[in-house]
């Protein structure tokens, strides 16, 4: 084969070798492409649904935050009034008439189970309002329920609106009306908090 058919041959298989080439490397740069982009797209999308449920959890956090201290503000509300209906109720107790008064002071006596020998603690405006019958009438029914109806007024004086406090020996029952008020004012609160904190998830 001439010289000049050689080189002309040698340059022609060169061309379409390095045509070949080119193609492979468009259609693998083409590849790459595709995956480079299907992986920022991927990221990107990840980065955007993990800016979303980081945004979501901040959203709720502040959420639960403001609702926590929203349902604070209703419950020191809600105390306050509960403060405020349980010392109307002290001092509409103090409004009744002996009488009826002393009825009450008879039906707490009658739900504490006294032996019939106690000291009975009121105030000084109670003894006063009782009267000196009134622990009288207390033995007399004690004794005919079979016990010693032996039951004396104390001599030690503490401030209490109203109520008594029963003495025996080294046991004492408090049911001055402040602390049983109290009691049902703290349990009250406690309902009302519970129901207001029931729906606060960590």
């Amino acid at each position: 084969m001439p010289l000049d058919n050689i080189v002309a041959k040698i340059s022609r298989d060169a061309k379409v070798q390095a045509q070949t080439v080119t193609d492979q490397a468009k259609v693998e740069a083409q590849k790459y492409t595709q995956r480079a982009k299907a992986d920022i797209e991927a990221e990107c999308a990840q980065l955007l649904s993990d800016g979303q449920a980081q945004a979501a959890r901040e959203k709720k956090q502040r959420l639960q935050i403001a609702t926590l201290d929203i349902r604070k503000q209703v419950l020191g509300e809600k105390q306050q009034l509960i403060a405020k209906v349980f010392s109307q109720a002290l001092q509409e107790l103090q409004r009744l008439d002996n009488n009826k008064y002393a009825s009450i002071i008879k039906n707490l006596l009658d739900s504490y189970p006294l032996i019939g020998d106690e000291e009975l603690m009121v105030s000084q405006a109670d003894r006063k309002r009782l009267g000196e019958g009134f622990i009288g009438q207390i033995n007399q029914q004690l004794k005919k329920r079979g016990k010693k109806g032996e039951c004396v007024w104390s001599s030690e004086q503490r401030s209490f609106t109203g109520g008594f406090i029963v003495h025996r020996g080294k046991i004492e029952a408090n049911y001055s009306f402040e602390s049983l008020l109290k009691s049902q004012q703290e349990e009250l609160e406690q309902q009302v908090a519970q129901l207001l904190f029931a729906e606060v998830k960590e």
